[in-house]
């Protein structure tokens, strides 16, 4: 018996599958990125967002007699107001006596404008001997010991300046204002001369407004840059609230000096925002309970979305009380 074996034509070939090209596909893939990257980069180049300084505060609401301290105390020049009288934000309710600070202020400026006049002298002098000088009619060393005695004279006007900012700086220190709209309940004096010591009670204010007030505590670098006034938006870590409802709110006052509490390892100044509406619907804000933790944002300004994604203008920070 014999056997056969089939074998293929010589010249069958076997089918072959047609080459997939994939280069339209990528090209066209990678074009839409970079025209999505390109759009990206416009929008956020040129779209303005809010920077500000961010605080966690708690609600200390409006319930409660609002007790005013004074760190440096001293000897009452001016009672403002009385007992029973209704009183804003801001309003003086007393000033203490500057007699000394308007002295050494006077003192300071007389040694400033001194300075100032002895600085023109010796400008002169050393524009006359840098004249001689060029004229080999004066020696370098006379004109190097003017160039120090003007650089000397510069450095005495600017601590002048320092130390006239300074004492103006308590000035306004010795003006206590209300920090809280209401009704003044008392009053540590009730005219001039009295001597009030260093923290205690000045004055017990009872609010009158319903606004939610929230406290929070600002670092000295963050107390330069606020201003009563200054626009903030809050929002509420409580159930069935998110970013979205973040009230307006307004920095409605701050302490003059530094006070108990410490944030970053030093004292700290009390400051208090108050809302100026509420977070979604009417009457909300009064439904949120005291010692509720509070999210601020004091606004500073402005900035492109681009630069503020490159390099955030602030980073959050716990109040500690």
């Amino acid at each position: 018996m014999t056997s056969t074996h089939r074998t293929s034509p010589p010249n069958q070939t076997k089918a072959t599958l047609p080459a997939l090209d994939i280069r339209a596909p990528l090209v066209a893939g990678i074009a839409a990125a970079i025209m999505f990257s390109v759009v990206c980069f416009g929008v956020a180049a040129v779209t303005n967002v809010q920077t500000g300084i961010a605080l966690s505060g708690k609600v200390i609401g409006g319930g409660k007699p609002e007790i005013v301290r004074h760190a440096g105390g001293g000897t009452v020049a001016e009672v403002k107001v009385i007992e029973g009288q209704s009183v804003s934000t801001g309003d003086v309710l007393l000033t203490f006596d500057t007699t000394f600070i308007d002295q050494q202020i006077g003192a300071l400026k007389a040694q400033s404008e001194a300075a100032t006049h002895q600085l023109e002298v010796l400008g002169a002098e050393v524009s006359t001997a840098t004249d001689l000088f060029s004229r080999k009619l004066a020696t370098a060393q006379h004109l190097k010991d003017l160039e120090r005695k003007v650089a000397e004279a510069r450095d005495e006007a600017s601590r002048l300046s320092a130390q006239i900012t300074a004492a103006s700086a308590e000035l306004e220190k010795a003006v206590v204002r209300a920090p809280a709209g209401g009704r003044v309940v008392s009053l540590a004096a009730s005219s001039r001369g009295a001597m009030l010591m260093p923290g205690t009670p000045v004055a017990e204010i009872e609010p009158a407004s319903d606004r939610t007030t929230i406290g929070v505590r600002l670092s000295p670098e963050e107390a330069a840059k606020t201003r009563l006034g200054m626009p903030a938006k809050v929002s509420f870590a409580l159930q069935g609230m998110t970013g979205r409802d973040a009230a307006p709110a307004v920095l409605v006052w701050q302490s003059p000096d530094r006070t108990a509490g410490k944030r970053n390892g030093e004292a700290s100044y009390a400051a208090r925002i108050e809302l100026d509406g509420p977070p979604a619907d009417a009457g909300r804000t009064r439904r949120i309970p005291l010692n509720s933790r509070a999210d601020v944002m004091l606004v500073t300004g402005q900035q492109k979305l681009l630069a503020y994604l490159l390099k955030p203008d602030f980073s959050p920070t716990e109040m500690q009380p």
